[in-house]
């Protein structure tokens, strides 16, 4: 009885606590009638296919990994799955497919991509994936448990998913290239623009010698008529953004050089590093090296100072206060020189774990022939080692072997043989110690910072009061920038998606808190000045207003020079007299290689030494020149290699361009910034 009542007991309260639950939900729904239906796991959608926010992650992470110090891990990973998304499309579409017999062949086949292989050992420590994948199959026989094993299949699952979709990739690219044939016609004719040189005279006459009068209306024409440069396909927002960088000031600077030369005096007074004992400002490293360590080093100011100065010597070998990236200074101090042994050449077997390894390398020792010792995983490896880079005890141990003299030692991966086959000669070795500071912006400069950040938003009510005014009272400036969702950063501020974040959901006028990075290295505040939902960035945008002026303004100077010179002479002095300029000789005018200086005057393969051209622009001046002559080239013409070559060229564009190919009228939808944190 007394079980069942707590049955029924348990009972209620569950019925109490679903019934708390499922009004907590349909409160929820009410207040949030959309949340049945939102999508909180796609970060992305690409013609209707969503990329997973769990997937992302785990790329972003592969990147920051391969490369801990590279910024723009998460815009990388976003990117290239967006590309595999429209290439796995394609290739549905097209029906590529590959072939298990395909993938093993550009893996370990006999004519392995070398790009493949290549990329793999530089990602498994030089492994190739031929021995990656005896490991993985063999265990055993390389003593790898049964964990880390499981670990390299799903690494190989990993390698195998790249080969095919790098094959698979390789058919898209053949069936787009193979389109794309070249005519006769063209190749001969880029053949002869590259092929013939020419000599010109010519004259002209500044756009600036016009005078600068522009309209409002000549802007509006001007930006009518190229308007498909300012197209946009998904909503921008326009934000005005003060920042201001949190960076020692030269009152911090001033005082690293104090504590830098209180510090030298003090190791000088001091043996070793006492002189700074209890000084947490400064980090200290002990350091031994020889000759051909410090060489590799690349700080020639440290090995000339190792070199040639006393012991106990103090120098300052890296006065870095004013670097923007790192400021510090580095205080080295010599504490031994030594003629000694510092290497030698070792040979190593790996010993199988389940082998005693006293009983192995006592075989070794014995003179056994390798192949018949049981317990040695592998074949010998020999490389150089520098004791300087290993522990003391290690490279006591190997210093006092002897030649030949396997002795075991524990490594990474278990027991290892261990022989000394030759010592090296006896090299100069310096002990010695570092010690740096760093130099950090003080508290006092922080909160100086802060306050004029702080005292610029209590002049900002709305975003009128966010201008160049009110900022420069406070020594900020105020910048102009367009956003949108698929922006990673503003402006190329580190770690600053979190702005876009705020600006994408903020209405226009809204004057943003202040954001820092997660180094705290900045102080960023931010104002919605205009939100743009239409096709194109308008006029109003400033720096679309600034270009647009500069543009219209000098079409419109071109077209003025253009209409006054027309027809008003026959000859090159002619126009030289009516511009009053004198006539210069430009030679080797060719256009090979799509030269972009001499692209105004294409038109010039229609002309014949003797011809008058121009009036037109080029460059800043409206010109008029003289065809003085046409020297072709030597070399004959290859109907077969010209066409090849402008097939390359055209391949490349669609190449180059492929993923807006791939992508059409459709837009990527970016919800990447949901997933930040404002």
């Amino acid at each position: 009885m007394a079980t069942l009542e707590k049955i029924r007991s348990r009972s209620v309260l569950l019925v109490s606590v679903i019934f708390v639950a499922l009004f907590l939900f349909i409160i929820t729904i009410v207040d949030n009638p959309m949340g049945l239906v939102q999508d909180h796991t796609t970060v992305a959608k690409v013609k209707g296919d969503k990329i997973d926010y769990e997937k992302y992650q785990n790329r972003a992470n592969q990147l920051r990994e391969q490369n801990p110090n590279a910024e723009g891990a998460d815009a990388q990973a976003l990117e290239g799955l967006i590309m595999e998304s429209l290439m796995n499309r394609e290739f549905d579409n097209l029906g590529i497919t590959v072939t298990d017999a395909e993938i093993t062949e550009a893996m370990v086949g006999e004519k392995a991509a070398m790009m493949t292989a290549y990329r793999f050992q530089q990602t498994h420590n030089g492994v190739t994936p031929e021995e990656f994948y005896s490991y993985m199959t063999d265990p055993d026989s390389y003593g790898i448990p049964a964990e880390q094993v499981q670990a390299m299949e799903a690494d190989w699952m990993n390698f195998e998913n790249e080969v095919e979709q790098m094959l698979k990739s390789q058919k898209l690219y053949s069936l787009l290239v193979g389109t794309i044939k070249a005519n006769k016609v063209d190749a001969k004719a880029m053949f002869d623009e590259g092929n013939t040189t020419y000599t010109i005279v010519s004259v002209g006459k500044s756009l600036y010698s016009q005078p600068d009068t522009l309209t409002d209306e000549d802007i509006k024409a001007y930006y009518a008529n190229h308007r498909a440069d300012y197209a946009i396909k998904e909503p921008h927002r326009y934000v005005r953004y003060v920042n201001l960088d949190i960076k020692p000031s030269q009152a911090d600077r001033n005082a690293a050089l104090d504590a830098a030369a209180m510090a030298v005096a003090d190791l000088s007074e001091k043996p070793a590093m006492e002189g700074l004992a209890g000084n947490s400002t400064f980090v200290v490293d002990y350091i031994t090296a020889d000759a051909d360590e410090l060489t590799a080093k690349r700080q020639p100011t440290l090995s000339e100072f190792l070199k040639g100065a006393a012991i106990d010597s103090v120098y300052v070998i890296n006065n870095a206060v004013y670097s923007p990236a790192n400021p510090s200074i580095v205080i080295a101090k010599l504490l031994d020189r030594q003629t000694k042994v510092n290497g030698a050449k070792i040979t190593q077997f790996q010993i199988d774990p389940s082998y005693n390894a006293d009983s192995v390398v006592a075989q070794l020792n014995s003179g056994a022939d390798h192949a018949s010792i049981k317990g040695l995983l592998g074949e010998a490896q020999t490389y150089p080692v520098k004791y300087s880079q290993l522990p003391d005890e290690i490279a006591d141990t190997l210093n006092a072997a002897g030649v030949n003299v396997y002795l075991p030692l524990s490594g990474p991966n278990g027991s290892v043989a261990v022989a000394v086959t030759a010592y090296d000669e006896p090299s100069e070795i310096y002990e010695y110690a570092t010690a740096t500071y760093s130099v950090e912006p003080s508290k006092t400069t922080i909160d100086e910072l802060k306050g004029r950040m702080r005292s610029f938003l209590e002049k900002v009510s709305s975003v009128n009061d966010f201008n160049a005014e009110n900022a420069m009272m406070d020594g900020l400036m105020v910048n102009d920038e367009i956003v949108n969702a698929s922006s990673n950063s503003l402006a190329n501020l580190t770690d600053s998606r979190g702005i876009v974040a705020w600006a994408m959901e903020a209405d226009k006028g809204d004057v943003s808190h202040v954001f820092t990075d997660s180094r705290n290295s900045r102080m960023t505040a931010v104002a919605v000045a205009d939100i743009y939902d239409g096709k194109y960035i308008p006029v109003s945008f400033p720096q679309i207003r600034n270009s647009l002026e500069v543009l219209a303004l000098n079409e419109k100077r071109t077209d003025i020079l253009v209409k006054e010179l027309s027809g008003k002479g026959t000859t090159l002095a002619d126009y030289a007299k009516i511009m009053g300029a004198t006539p210069d000789t430009v030679r080797n005018v060719n256009f090979a290689n799509n030269s972009a200086r001499f692209a105004p005057l294409a038109g010039i393969r229609g002309h014949k030494p003797g011809d008058v051209v121009g009036p037109l622009r080029w460059n800043s001046s409206v010109v008029v020149y003289e065809v003085i002559d046409a020297t072709e080239g030597t070399m004959p013409y290859d109907e077969k290699s010209n066409l090849i070559n402008i097939n390359n060229r055209m391949q490349g564009i669609v190449i180059n361009d492929l993923k807006n190919l791939l992508l059409g009228d459709d837009v990527v939808e970016n919800r990447i910034l949901k997933f930040t944190r404002q």
